[in-house]
């Protein structure tokens, strides 16, 4: 990549690195989300830290900036009416459009309670509203109005200076400049991420590097010294820390995979057409191979290294949305795929996307009709050596409480969607972890 940024070239590394590997995670980025403790048996809803609903792959919470822009709101309700009107569906009422303002404004404490209580702004998973919402989002229309929603991260909104902007101005500095390629991608990446963290702590790294050269070696010691004595709370330096640290490796992730002669070139041909790899989303088995890679860069790691060395392996996910990819893999043969909860695949092989039908035997149907990876301790890479393993699913996900930060956990965290709840599993449960896909 240049050292003179095209807008392309920054987008890249700020869709991906940024967002895809330090903002998202596996959650769903077309549906609504919200950083939560929810038991369903009690109803009882804990809201993490001062949390809004959020949306998208830079995660726009719509209770931080409702204070200065509610734009998105109403966009939110006339797309559904809009799409809801062409597509054969219940246009939102007065009350619905009442309650779905009034709960996305809402953030912290005031999503914290019982669900049954009605001064309680927390939507359950199941409730009829979001599940109804949640049905447009993961639309064609839908995926759209949430392209448009994280292109507005980029760009200034009131109240909100925009992210490309400020990455644009890293990438001119001399600093950055100074350094290889290669560090100063990671850089850019790692100061945009503290950047939509906190404005005021990335603002003072970037104006206190004036021009000086380093190696990125000194400029993450130099930008986790500037976060240790910044005037933000503990928790909130933690963050910044995970942040620089996931964003770094999501950036070095996408190096490996460009310099991947089977990946490369699939890469460059995704990104110089859209850099978000968002467009298109559900018709683009490209994009959502590597939106698998990048959502979990550990198990992309692994990904980039069997490909290249003609091993099998795959990425499980479960993120729950339509259009989102359950699975996306490569088979001993070398054909990568990408499969969603109903079975249906895409799989590459000599320059050609194709039906694809169950993972190249890494994937079946248990007797449930359902599909389902196998259940095993290594299911992020199983090789395939003709001894498929047997296929088990579960009844319900063994599900993860947001607040631990219990390390033992992070691979199933990273590599599937951690639902909303306050029962968290164990480690043992974590080693019998098996996928559903529907």
């Amino acid at each position: 990549m240049p050292k003179n940024y095209s807008d392309n070239d920054v987008l890249e590394i700020l869709y991906n690195a940024v967002a895809r590997s330090g903002e998202v995670g596996t959650s769903s980025a077309f549906t609504l989300q919200v950083a939560a403790n929810y038991n369903s048996k009690t109803g009882e809803a804990r809201v993490v830290g001062n949390s809004g609903y959020s949306l998208g792959l830079f995660q726009y919470d719509f209770g931080a900036r409702s204070a200065t822009d509610k734009k998105a709101i109403l966009s939110l309700i006339d797309s559904y009416n809009a799409w809801a009107a062409s597509n054969g569906q219940a246009a939102l009422t007065s009350q619905e459009k009442g309650r779905l303002s009034d709960d996305l404004v809402a953030h912290g404490q005031a999503l914290s309670g019982n669900v049954h209580d009605k001064t309680t702004h927390y939507m359950a998973p199941d409730d009829a509203l979001r599940t109804k919402v949640n049905r447009f989002l993961t639309s064609d229309a839908g995926m759209q109005f949430v392209h448009t929603l994280d292109a507005s991260v980029l760009n200034t909104s009131p109240g909100y200076r925009g992210l490309l902007p400020f990455a644009k101005q890293v990438a001119a500095s001399p600093t950055i400049q100074n350094m290889s390629d290669k560090d100063g991608q990671c850089a850019i990446a790692a100061l945009s991420k503290i950047f939509n963290q906190n404005h005021a702590v990335a603002d003072g790294i970037l104006k206190g590097l004036k021009g000086q050269s380093m190696d990125f070696r000194q400029f993450e010691a130099y930008v986790c010294s500037k976060i240790d004595h910044s005037g933000v709370s503990q928790s909130s330096k933690q963050s910044l820390h995970t942040g620089f640290a996931a964003s770094v490796r999501g950036m070095q992730l996408i190096d490996d995979i460009r310099r991947s002669p089977t990946l490369g070139p699939l890469w460059s041909a995704a990104v110089s057409q859209d850099p978000s790899l968002e467009n298109n989303f559900s018709r683009s088995p490209a994009s959502q191979l590597f939106d698998a890679m990048l959502r979990n860069p550990a198990a992309g790691e692994r990904m980039v290294a069997a490909i290249d060395s003609g091993k099998s392996a795959l990425i499980p996910t479960s993120k729950g949305a339509a259009g989102e990819t359950y699975v996306a893999g490569v088979t001993a043969d070398g054909t990568l795929f990408t499969m969603d909860g109903h079975g249906t695949g895409q799989g590459y092989a000599n320059g050609n996307w194709t039906a694809f039908a169950d993972g190249g035997g890494l994937t079946g149907r248990d007797r449930h009709g359902q599909w389902a990876l196998a259940s095993r301790s290594d299911a992020e890479q199983i090789a395939a050596n003709g001894n498929a393993p047997m296929l088990k699913t579960i009844d319900e996900h063994p599900l993860a409480d947001a607040g631990t930060g219990n390390p033992t956990l992070s691979y199933f965290q990273l590599a599937a969607e951690v639902p909303e709840t306050s029962e968290p599993f164990t480690t043992s449960q974590a080693s019998n972890r098996s996928f559903r896909l529907q």
